[in-house]
C-alpha cells in the first residue's frame, strides 16, 4: 500500500508460496490493559486481540507450517525506574502466557506458549512467545536479539501488525525486518490504520484538531504539525494550564514548568489565539471550566465558572458547558476532524462531561472524524457512549478509532513511523 510518505508491502503482495508450508513470525500489539497482574475482561481487555484476528485468519488460510506470535506486555524497566524496585519483581505479572490463553479463548484455536525465546521453535501449529521486553536488548533494537526472534521462522516471512508499537524501532518490529530478506509485510490491521490516517496528513481547508491530555511537551511535535496544517486547534485537558500561564493568566493551584510555558508561548506566537466567533489565529482555548480541589487521584468538585475565575486552591478538571458548545459548533461542520486526548479527568464522573460531549460532536461531524489514543475515554464511557452513537465506520459514527495512542501522535507529526522505516532496509 502507498501512504503519503512511501509504499509498504501488504499481505496482498505476498505470494502464497512464501507462506504455504513455511513458518510465519507475526508482531502483534497485545499490550493489553491490566488490573495488577490480571488482564481486564470485556471489550477493553479483548479489543486489540479481536482487531488482529483478520490478519491471523488470512495467514492461516495461506497454510503456514507454524504461526509464531510475539508482543510486549507492559515495561519492566519503566516500572523498576518508577518504583525503585528490581525489574525482576515485575516479570511474573507481565508474563505473556496469560495473553496466549486469552488469544486461544477468543480465536477458538489452540495456542502453545513458548517461554524460552532463545530456543528456536521447530514444531507445527500456533505459538506465542514470552514478553519481548523481558530481554533488555528488545528496546535497544539489538541485532543479536532480533536474530533470536527471527530464528523461530527461519525460511519464512515476517508480518508487522503492531500499529500500537509502530512509533518504536525495537528488535521485534524493526530489527527482524532485514533478516527476512525482502519477505516482510504489514498486516491487515496495520494496513487499515495507515489507510485511515494517511488522509489526515493533507487536511482540507475546513479542518479541526482537538487535543487534550497532560503536557504540551508530550505532544509538541504533533501540536505543531496540526497547527501548521489544520484550520483550527481546540485545546483541552491539563495542557490548558500552559497556555494560560503563557498569557500570565490565573492557573489556580497548578504548577507549570518554565519549559511548558515557553512552548505554549512559542505556539501562540507562531499560530495565534482565536476567540470563537471572531477571526484570529488557529488556537482556541476554553472559556470556562469545571473546577475542583484535592488532586488528580482524589478530586473534589467545587464549581463550574469562567476559566479566568479559577481560585488559588482550585484545579481545572474539565472543560465547561460554554466551551463544549463552542467546540461542538466548530467540529460539526468540519470537513475533517481529528482528536487525541481527553478533555478532563475522565476517570471521575463529575469531570467527564466535556469528553462525553466531544465524543458526540466528533461522531456527528459532517466530514471525516478520527480519534486516536487509548487514553481519550475510559472503558465505562465507551460502553455508555456506544448506546448513543452509531458503530464506527457507519453514518453518524466515527470514521475511524485508532488502536494506537503514541503511534497515532507520532504519525501526526508527518514523519515516517520508525518500525515502518525498517522496510526500506529489506
Amino acid at each position: 500500500m502507498t501512504t503519503m510518505t512511501r509504499t509498504y508491502p501488504t499481505l496482498a503482495d505476498c505470494p502464497v508460496d512464501n507462506v504455504k508450508g513455511n513458518p510465519v513470525l507475526v508482531r502483534v500489539d497485545y499490550n493489553l490493559p491490566m488490573d495488577g497482574d490480571r488482564l481486564l475482561e470485556g471489550n477493553e481487555g479483548n479489543l486489540r486481540i479481536e482487531m488482529s484476528l483478520p490478519t491471523l485468519e488470512r495467514l492461516i488460510e495461506m497454510q503456514p507450517s507454524r504461526l509464531v506470535l510475539m508482543t510486549h506486555l507492559g515495561d519492566p524497566d519503566k516500572l523498576a525506574k518508577k518504583t525503585g524496585r528490581p525489574r525482576e519483581e515485575f516479570l511474573a505479572a507481565l508474563d505473556t502466557e496469560k495473553v496466549a490463553r486469552r488469544l486461544s479463548e477468543l480465536w477458538g484455536k489452540p495456542v502453545q506458549f513458548h517461554g524460552d525465546i532463545a530456543t528456536p521453535i521447530t514444531g507445527e501449529g500456533i505459538y506465542f512467545l514470552q514478553n519481548t521486553r523481558f530481554d533488555p536488548r528488545e528496546k535497544k533494537n539489538d541485532p543479536g536479539y532480533a536474530a533470536l526472534l527471527a530464528a523461530h521462522a527461519q525460511g519464512g516471512i515476517f508480518v508487522n501488525d503492531a500499529f500500537g508499537a509502530a512509533h518504536r524501532a525495537h528488535a521485534s518490529n524493526a530489527g527482524v525486518v532485514p533478516l527476512f530478506q525482502g519477505r516482510s509485510y504489514i498486516g491487515l490491521l496495520m494496513q487499515r490504520e495507515l489507510e485511515m490516517l494517511s488522509p489526515l496528513l493533507l487536511p482540507p481547508q475546513q479542518s479541526v484538531a482537538l487535543i487534550g491530555g497532560l503536557k504540551i511537551a508530550d505532544k509538541i511535535d504533533t501540536i505543531t504539525f496540526l497547527a501548521e496544517h489544520y484550520g483550527t486547534v481546540l485545546v483541552g485537558g491539563a495542557m490548558v494550564y500552559a497556555f494560560l500561564a503563557a498569557q500570565e493568566k490565573p492557573i489556580g493551584a497548578a504548577i507549570v514548568p518554565p519549559e511548558e510555558r515557553e512552548k505554549a508561548q512559542e505556539l501562540i506566537g507562531t499560530y495565534g489565539l482565536r476567540v470563537v466567533g471572531i477571526d484570529g489565529g488557529k488556537i482556541v482555548l476554553p472559556t470556562d471550566g469545571v473546577f475542583g480541589t484535592g488532586s488528580a487521584k482524589a478530586p473534589q468538585y467545587t464549581r463550574s465558572a469562567g476559566i479566568e475565575t479559577i481560585e488559588g486552591n482550585e484545579y481545572f478538571f474539565d472543560i465547561g458547558e460554554e466551551t463544549r458548545s463552542q467546540y461542538a459548533g466548530i467540529i460539526l461542520p468540519a470537513e475533517m476532524a481529528v482528536w487525541n486526548g481527553p478533555m478532563g479527568l475522565v476517570e471521575y464522573e463529575p469531570f467527564r462531561g466535556g469528553t462525553d460531549a466531544m465524543v458526540l460532536a466528533m461522531a456527528a461531524c459532517e466530514g471525516i472524524s478520527v480519534a486516536g489514543g487509548g487514553e481519550t475515554t475510559t472503558a465505562e464511557q465507551q460502553a455508555e457512549l456506544e448506546k448513543k452513537i452509531p458503530k464506527v465506520g457507519t453514518k453518524g459514527g466515527f470514521s475511524h478509532v485508532s488502536t494506537g495512542g503514541g503511534a497515532t501522535l507520532a504519525y501526526l507529526t508527518g514523519k515516517e513511523l520508525p518500525s515502518l522505516a525498517a522496510f526500506g532496509q529489506q
